[in-house]
């Protein structure tokens, strides 16, 4: 027996009524501007929304709750507590592709794996430490540069982001738009506020290896902040070359286990570009994951390289062409997640 789609409420108070339920997820304008809210205010409802049916102030409740702002607020109420804060730049500094494949479970290491050494350099308690992470990145462009160069695909980058932000409250992956140095500005605007924060402790800032944030880096140093309250996931290679910071060099963490290099990343863009036309696009190559694997494509539609039909002989001498090539996993210094079964040697 089907059910119908139109009977029964969130709260069992009867049929709705045709034409107030839309048919997609989200309301639209028309939806809400003619909806009589106070007769179907429950259609759209998370479990703590307001229910106009409900007399809130004779309801029982037992012992008034704390809020959440209050227990914040009560826990930091001692001045000497202080936290912890990671600023970094998401489209200069990489994550390895490795744990961002991994989704959600990856994003969940690398954020508890960044608390952890951190905590421990300072000889503190990961456990109890107040660590804020923030990642400010244009996601859109980033999820094309890493399903292009280093085979991390859309959804498990998504994922991954998940893990990451599950550490705490204070975790944030945050999309900085695609505006001229929309991260850079945002990393820098973070950083000051930072700097004179009186309960920041520590800041580590990374993603710094572009010209864009050299002036910040001096203005540092010559605050006398820079290892004091600043300090660096990774110094820059103009920093590295430079005289002025080698008393700095050896004292940035090495977090490199987690982040991917510079010149690991350029040699991935690299690999990755030689196997495009100067279009981007090869959709005349047939698609290896279509033709032989037996789970298929998962771009579908969306892939760049060709899903028509080809004969079992093209099949094979498709396999013999890949054979000729070194894995792109071995290239970027990863290992390779099908063993034997590789199509590359």
């Amino acid at each position: 027996m089907k059910s119908d789609p139109q009977a029964g409420s969130h709260f069992g108070e009867g049929p709705r009524k045709p034409g107030l339920v839309p048919q997609s997820k989200r309301p639209g304008l028309s939806f809400v501007e003619s909806i009589d809210w106070d007769r179907e205010s429950f259609v759209y409802q998370s479990a703590t929304a307001w229910d106009p049916a409900k007399d809130y102030a004779m309801m029982a409740d037992g012992p008034e709750k704390e809020s959440y702002v209050s227990r914040y607020l009560r826990s930091r109420q001692n001045g000497n507590v202080k936290y912890i804060t990671a600023l970094i730049d998401g489209d200069n500094l990489l994550f390895r592709p490795d744990r961002m494949r991994m989704g959600l479970e990856g994003g969940k290491e690398v954020a508890e794996e960044l608390r952890r050494r951190i905590a421990k350099k300072h000889f503190l308690d990961p456990e109890k430490v107040d660590f804020r992470l923030r990642i400010f990145c244009n996601m859109r462009a980033l999820a094309k540069v890493l399903s292009f160069t280093l085979n991390v695909q859309r959804n498990e980058f998504w994922e991954f982001q998940d893990g990451m932000t599950a550490m705490n409250h204070q975790t944030y992956f945050i999309n900085a738009g695609k505006g001229h140095q929309a991260a850079d500005l945002r990393v820098k605007a973070a950083l000051a506020e930072a700097i004179l924060d009186p309960s920041c402790y520590k800041v580590y800032l990374g993603g710094l290896d572009d010209y864009g944030y050299k002036d910040e880096l001096r203005t540092i140093r010559d605050m006398g902040s820079l290892y004091e309250k600043v300090q660096l996931i990774q110094v820059p290679g103009y920093a590295v070359d430079s005289k002025m910071y080698d008393e700095y060099v050896h004292k940035a963490i090495d977090l490199d286990y987690l982040f991917l290099g510079k010149k690991e990343e350029m040699n991935a863009r690299a690999a990755a570009e030689e196997e495009y036309t100067d279009e981007g696009r090869k959709r005349n190559s047939p698609c290896v994951f279509h033709h032989l694997t037996e789970v298929g494509c998962k771009l579908e539609e969306a892939c760049t390289f060709s899903h028509d039909p080809i004969s079992e002989a093209e099949k094979e001498e498709l396999r013999k062409s890949l054979k000729k090539k070194k894995c792109p996993s071995i290239v970027r210094g990863d290992k390779c997640m099908f063993g034997d079964d590789c199509f590359f040697r």
